[in-house]
C-alpha cells in the first residue's frame, strides 16, 4: 500500500516547465547586431524603457532603425504594478501596434514588459541593464501594490523570446548591482534545499538543483575579484562570467527544476521589507541586499550541514552585502529614524502573509523569524 502510495505520488507531481528564451545572446558589442536578431521576430518593434537609462544604453545600439520615437514608451513607476502595467499595454494599443515588444531596463522594467508583452499576444526581446536578478530570462514577474508593497508572483506560461546581454553596459551599472545579484542567484540554491526537502525526488528538480549548486560555487570562487574589477572599470574574464551567472545560469535553474523548488525563507523576508520601504524609499535597498539578510536568518534557522549556508552568507558579507538586519537598515537614507525592533515586526509580519512561499517551512511563525531578524546582529558572521 505504502509503495501504491508512493507512486500515486509520483504520477501526481507534474512538469510545466518554462525553460529559457528560445535564443540568449552575450557577447561584447551584442547590442550593436541587435537588429540581425529580429529579424525572425518581425521589423515593426515598440521599446519599454525608464528614460534615465534609455540615455545610458543608447550609446550601445549602433542603430535603432527597428523603434520609431513614437514608439518608445517610458515607464513611469519605481515598481511593477497593475496601474502601470495597464498603462504601458493602454500606451501600447494606442501606438497601433507592433511585431514585437523590446524591454530594456532592470528587474521592474523587465517585470513590466512581460506583463504587458503577455497582454499584447506579443514576443518579448529583453535588453538587461544590471545583472541584480534574472527577471530578464524567466517568465516569472513579480508584483506590487501601487505604493511598492509586495502583492504576489504573476506565474506566466512563457519566457522572453531573445535576451540580449550587453556585458560591458552592465558593469558599468556597478558593482553594488552586481554583487546584489550574486545573492539572488545563491539563494536558488540555498532556498532549493530548504523547500525540495522531504518531496519526492525527481530528474528535473535534482537537475536545476545541480545548476545552482555549480552556480553559488561559481560565485564562491569569482565574485570577489569580478566585484574588484567592476569597480576598476575594468572588463574581464571574471565579469563576463559573474553577468551570465547572475541572469542566465540564475535564471536557468529555476526554469529546469519546475515547481518543487522555490522561494521561500529569503524572498519572503525580502517582500517583508517592502512593507517597511515602498515606493520611493525602497529604491534604497536592492532586492538582492533584502535576500542577502534572508539567507542570513535562514542560516539561524535551518539545517547546515557542512555549514555551507554559513559558508555563502560569509562570502555575501565579503561582498558587501548587508547579513544583518541593522546592515541592512543603515542603507536606507532615513535609518536613524528606524528602531531596529519595529522594523523587524514590520518585515516578519509581512514575510509571514497567507500568501507567502515560507509556510511551506511549517515550524516558521511570525515570532520566530522576529527573533532571528534581531539576532542577525549579534550573530558572528
Amino acid at each position: 500500500m505504502a509503495e501504491r502510495e508512493e507512486l500515486d505520488d509520483y504520477l501526481g507531481s507534474f512538469l510545466d516547465l518554462n525553460v529559457s528564451p528560445a535564443r540568449v545572446i552575450q557577447k561584447e558589442g551584442a547590442l550593436g547586431e541587435i537588429e540581425e536578431c529580429l529579424m525572425s521576430v518581425g521589423d515593426n518593434f515598440i521599446l519599454i524603457c525608464e528614460k534615465k537609462i534609455f540615455e545610458k544604453t543608447l550609446p550601445y545600439f549602433k542603430n535603432l532603425n527597428c523603434v520609431k520615437e513614437d514608439k518608445i514608451i517610458f515607464t513611469e513607476s519605481a515598481c511593477c504594478c497593475y496601474k502601470e502595467t495597464d498603462r504601458i499595454y493602454a500606451a501600447i494599443e494606442k501606438t497601433g501596434g507592433c511585431d514585437a515588444i523590446i524591454a530594456a531596463g532592470g528587474g521592474t522594467v523587465m517585470d513590466i514588459a512581460k506583463i504587458a508583452a503577455y497582454n499584447s499576444r506579443k514576443p518579448l526581446i529583453t535588453v538587461p541593464t544590471s545583472a541584480a536578478t534574472c527577471a530578464a530570462f524567466t517568465s516569472l514577474a513579480v508584483v506590487y501594490s501601487a505604493e511598492g508593497v509586495f502583492s504576489h508572483y504573476d506565474y506566466l506560461n512563457k519566457n522572453p523570446d531573445i535576451c540580449v546581454i550587453e556585458p560591458a553596459m552592465i558593469m558599468n551599472a556597478g558593482s553594488r548591482l552586481l554583487a546584489a545579484g550574486f545573492a539572488d542567484s545563491a539563494a536558488k540554491y540555498v532556498e532549493g534545499v530548504w523547500s525540495y526537502s522531504g518531496k519526492a525526488r525527481d530528474y528535473y528538480s535534482e537537475l536545476g538543483l545541480m545548476v545552482a549548486y555549480n552556480l553559488t560555487n561559481e560565485i564562491l570562487s569569482i565574485g570577489a575579484r569580478a566585484i574588484e574589477d567592476v569597480n576598476n572599470n575594468t572588463m574581464s574574464r571574471e565579469v563576463f562570467e559573474a553577468v551570465s551567472y547572475n541572469i542566465i545560469a540564475s535564471g536557468l535553474s529555476s526554469g529546469i527544476a519546475g515547481m518543487k523548488i522555490y522561494p521561500n525563507i529569503a524572498h519572503s523576508i525580502s517582500n517583508g521589507v517592502t512593507a517597511l520601504f515602498n515606493a520611493e524609499s525602497y529604491l534604497d535597498i536592492f532586492h538582492g541586499e533584502s535576500i542577502s539578510l534572508g539567507l542570513s536568518v535562514g542560516a539561524l534557522l535551518m539545517p547546515d550541514e557542512g555549514d555551507k549556508i554559513k559558508a555563502v552568507v560569509a562570502a555575501l558579507k565579503s561582498f558587501g552585502l548587508p547579513v544583518s538586519l541593522s546592515g541592512l537598515l543603515g542603507l536606507a537614507r532615513n535609518a536613524k529614524s528606524i528602531d531596529a525592533r519595529d522594523a523587524a515586526r514590520i518585515i516578519a509580519k509581512k514575510a509571514m502573509a497567507e500568501n507567502e512561499s515560507i509556510h511551506d517551512i511549517s515550524f516558521i511563525t511570525e515570532d520566530i523569524l522576529y527573533k532571528a531578524l534581531i539576532e542577525t546582529d549579534k550573530a558572528r558572521i
